[in-house]
C-alpha cells in the first residue's frame, strides 16, 4: 500500500511538472495560432468562428491529454527532460508565430521563388534547434532551477496569449452579415443619373500602382476623375 501511494505521488508530480509545458505547446498551436489568425483576418474568411471552434477545442483537449498521459509513462529520471522538450517546442512555436514570420511578398497567386529564402530557412532552423535544445541542455546542468523556470515561463506566455485573444475578441466586429454575396446580376445595368463604379484589379497590388505613379507622375492627371484607394 505504501509503495502504491509513493507511485501515485510520483505520477501526480510528473503531471504537475509537465502540465504547464504541455499546456503551452497545445494552447499555442491549437488555440492561440488559429484564433489569432482568424480574428485578425476575419473579413477575409467566409465562415464564422463557430464553424472552426469545435475542431480547435477538440484537437486541443485530445493532444493535451495525450501529452500528459505520456508523462505518466516517462521515468522519474527523464521527467524533467520531457517537460523541457515540450517547453522548447511550445516556445519555438510562440517565437515563430510572433517574431520570425517571413515576408513572402504579396500572396496573389504568383509563384514564390523559394531559392531566395534559403538562408532565412537556415536561420529559422537554427532558432528552432536552439529553442528546443537549450532547455534540455540547461536541465542537465540545473535541473531544479530550470524545472521551476520553464513552468513559470509557460504560464506567463499562456497568460499573454490568453489576454491577446481576449482583446481581439473584444475588439473584433462580429456583426457583419456573412450571408452577403457577390453575383453577376445587374452587373452592366447603370442608372441614367448617377453611378459609382469600382474597379478592382485582381493580383494588382496597390504597391505596384504606387510605383507606376512615381515613375510616371503624368498618369495622376490622366486619372484625375478617379478615386484611388491606395490601402488595398
Amino acid at each position: 500500500m505504501g509503495k502504491l501511494k509513493i507511485k501515485l505521488k510520483e505520477q501526480s508530480n510528473n503531471i504537475i511538472d509537465v502540465l504547464p509545458c504541455s499546456l503551452l505547446l497545445t494552447f499555442t498551436f491549437f488555440v492561440f495560432g488559429p484564433l489569432q489568425m482568424y480574428l485578425i483576418n476575419k473579413s477575409e474568411f467566409w465562415f464564422e468562428l463557430t464553424h472552426i471552434l469545435p475542431s480547435i477545442i477538440v484537437s486541443f483537449i485530445i493532444v493535451f491529454i495525450i501529452l500528459n498521459l505520456i508523462s505518466l509513462l516517462v521515468s522519474k529520471n527523464f521527467k524533467n527532460y520531457y517537460a523541457a522538450l515540450l517547453f522548447g517546442i511550445g516556445f519555438a512555436l510562440y517565437i515563430q508565430g510572433n517574431f520570425i514570420n517571413l515576408d513572402y511578398g504579396v500572396l496573389d497567386g504568383t509563384e514564390i521563388d523559394w531559392n531566395s529564402y534559403g538562408y532565412l530557412g537556415a536561420v529559422n532552423t537554427i532558432i528552432w534547434v536552439l529553442c528546443i535544445l537549450s532547455p534540455i541542455i540547461l536541465t542537465k546542468i540545473w535541473a531544479k532551477q530550470v524545472r521551476k523556470t520553464i513552468k513559470i515561463c509557460s504560464l506567463f506566455i499562456i497568460a499573454v496569449q490568453a489576454l491577446t485573444i481576449g482583446a481581439l475578441l473584444f475588439s473584433t466586429d462580429f456583426s457583419i452579415d456573412k450571408k452577403i454575396s457577390v453575383t453577376g446580376d445587374y452587373m452592366f445595368s447603370l442608372s441614367p443619373e448617377k453611378n459609382e463604379i469600382v474597379f478592382i484589379l485582381d493580383t494588382f497590388d496597390a504597391s505596384y500602382m504606387n510605383n507606376v505613379l512615381e515613375e510616371h507622375p503624368e498618369y495622376k492627371e490622366l486619372f484625375s476623375d478617379f478615386t484611388y484607394y491606395n490601402n488595398v
